[in-house]
């Protein structure tokens, strides 16, 4: 994952499993990782499994950096840098989400999320797999 993350070009991978296969833990460890492995690029871990049936990329991040301390964020650039890959978007717990919502908007906020990489941002998300689903990660 972290060749994939290395690259310039925009990535958005998506880590697949039932509950209780590691997902979370994997995301997590990719986030203490991800310093040693590629310094120019900062981990963000954001947890999507409280969120609420609402989907606003700017306001989850807003409260994700205020929650982290961060007394009066930027969000133009926070998505500056997104686009120019110097942040790692890890968004965890997608499936608790998933479960709660329907299909066609947990879709959307995967259209919401894949909308960020414009330029060569990188993004990681864990889902659980459908009942077609085999445990896997994908590189789209």
């Amino acid at each position: 994952m972290l060749g994939w993350l290395s690259t310039d070009d925009a990535r958005f991978i998506l880590i697949l499993g039932s509950f209780g296969h590691g997902k979370t833990f994997l995301s997590h460890q990719l986030a203490l990782g991800l310093p040693d492995q590629l310094p120019h690029v900062d981990p963000m871990v954001i947890e999507l499994g409280a969120l609420e049936k609402s989907f606003a990329l700017d306001r989850l991040v807003a409260q994700h950096l205020v929650d982290a301390g961060v007394r009066q964020p930027d969000l133009d650039a926070f998505r500056y840098m997104v686009r120019e890959g110097r942040i790692a978007l890890i968004f965890d717990s997608f499936d608790e989400l998933a479960a709660r919502i329907t299909y066609a908007r947990a879709t959307a906020y995967l259209d919401g999320l894949l909308a960020i990489l414009d330029g060569t941002g990188k993004i990681t998300d864990d889902g659980a797999a459908g009942p077609s689903s085999s445990s896997t990660t994908r590189r789209c």
